[in-house]
């Protein structure tokens, strides 16, 4: 089975100005707009020379996008990485609902 696309759904992370993953040395703010971040977890569909679904992300600043995908020399625990994505999944998907952008990218979730 495919892998879940959506590239209007990574556009919303762009729309963001504040980081929702605040790792180790995050300035917490994106002038320029967040990165979608893919999740590491093969949970989420993530393979070896495979991205995460695409409802799998979050709204990273570059700083923190590199720390979670280990382009740092900031190393996060494994465990810790999992549920520092997991947190921050949750207010990533919380955000884009407040605003209402999810609706206006026909998103559903797929646990729904």
């Amino acid at each position: 089975m495919a892998n879940y696309r959506n590239r209007r759904l990574l556009d919303l992370a762009h729309r963001v100005q504040t980081c929702q993953f605040k790792l180790y040395g995050c300035q917490g703010h994106a002038p320029e707009g967040c990165e979608p971040a893919h999740s590491n977890q093969s949970a989420h569909g993530k393979g070896m020379g495979i991205k995460a679904h695409d409802d799998q992300h979050v709204a990273s600043c570059h700083h923190c996008h590199q720390v979670y995908d280990g382009h740092t020399h900031i190393v996060i625990p494994r465990a810790e990485a999992v549920e520092l994505f997991n947190e921050a999944r949750q207010r990533t998907f919380a955000l884009y609902e407040r605003h209402g952008w999810l609706e206006a990218v026909n998103y559903q979730d797929k646990a729904a």
